[in-house]
């Protein structure tokens, strides 16, 4: 016949020992020490029982503990203990009111954020420009040159923004994805670096980036310096 205590046992394993070992740290369970052993009893059981019945309702580890000291060490009447129990309770319930309140708060502000970052991906995703792999096609106007591009962005196999060079010197602007021929190159207004890498590397296509990256490392060491 299984004797009282090695039902219990079997009962407290399903913790495990690293969780019984903390939970005796904290003074959450107190079990009977006997020599080098300790010795779980109803009592533990109980306060095992009620640790996880608690966390399932949210409450921290340190509010448990002060709920166990009451009531393995309160000697108080049941009104009395009633009443404990209704005010722990309902301060907890308000307390995870406002915390959902807090939550509902932070989602509609992340919601908001992936509207505007869904609705500028869409509008960037509609954008048309000049196919990258047709570049070859095109031609210096003044010397019927080959053309490089230089300071591009690239969008799915678009070229949305750089501007293509010449040998002679003859420079054309490409922008909002249209070619600029006859119109002097302008530098555009300086903005930050950190920006400006950034948004470059988020919306260019990875084979020019490759492209860019191999023809810059060979040339300065530097990338940067193509961009």
């Amino acid at each position: 016949m299984i004797s009282e205590l090695a039902v219990i046992k079997v009962r407290i394993g399903k913790f495990g020992i690293d969780t019984i070992r903390h939970y005796m740290d904290l003074g959450l369970v107190v079990p009977e020490k006997r020599g080098g052993h300790y010795f779980f009893d109803e009592r533990c059981q109980s306060d095992l029982e009620l640790i996880m019945e608690f966390k399932g309702m949210g409450f921290s580890l340190n509010e448990i503990k002060t709920f166990v000291l009451y009531k393995n060490f309160g000697q108080f009447t049941d009104y009395e203990k009633d009443a404990y129990y209704q005010s722990l309770f309902m301060d907890k319930y308000y307390k995870v009111e406002q915390e959902i309140e807090d939550l509902l708060a932070i989602k509609d502000k992340l919601q908001v954020k992936l509207d505007g970052l869904s609705a500028k991906s869409e509008g960037s995703g509609l954008m048309t420009g000049i196919n990258f792999n047709e570049i070859d096609m095109l031609k210096c106007i003044k010397c019927s040159g080959k053309l490089i591009l230089e300071d591009g962005v690239v969008n799915r196999n678009q070229i949305i923004e750089g501007k293509l060079k010449c040998g002679c010197g003859e420079e054309y602007l490409i922008e909002s994805g249209i070619l600029q021929v006859g119109t002097p190159f302008r530098p555009a207004s300086p903005i930050p670096l950190e920006e400006y890498v950034h948004d470059y590397i988020h919306i260019t296509e990875p084979a020019y980036l490759e492209y860019v990256y191999k023809g810059g490392h060979g040339q300065s060491g530097n990338y940067l310096n193509w961009i």
